[in-house]
């Protein structure tokens, strides 16, 4: 099992799995895949992608960034780009919880 701690690439290995045999990675927090909480680490991931494009439109507008620390490095984003586009939209995913037949479960703690 990767330990919270654990080796990016092998997080990553992880997530192309978990994409692999769901067709998309947006797991959900309580998503676990091989004993692997893939959920919480995709939930992490998104907030510091978050954290980065924040950081960027700040800078564009010319306005102080408070800091980096935290923020996914671009590199980072593209490689989370090349598992699946979606993992971390810029809209709430709560939309998917009331689409019938969106293929996608969402739970309420995502």
């Amino acid at each position: 099992m990767v330990g919270a701690g654990g080796r990016l690439s092998d997080w990553v290995a992880v997530a192309r799995e978990y994409a692999a045999a769901h067709g998309y990675f947006l797991p959900p927090t309580t998503a676990v895949w091989e004993g692997h909480p893939i959920g919480v680490w995709a939930k992490n991931a998104r907030a510091a992608a978050h954290r980065a494009r924040e950081n960027e439109e700040l800078g564009a507008a010319g306005r102080p960034v408070r800091s980096a620390a935290g923020a996914m490095t671009e590199a980072r984003r593209d490689e989370q780009d090349a598992i699946g586009p979606g993992w971390c939209p810029v809209w709430d995913t709560g939309w998917l919880r009331l689409t019938p037949g969106s293929g996608h479960r969402v739970s309420r703690d995502e």
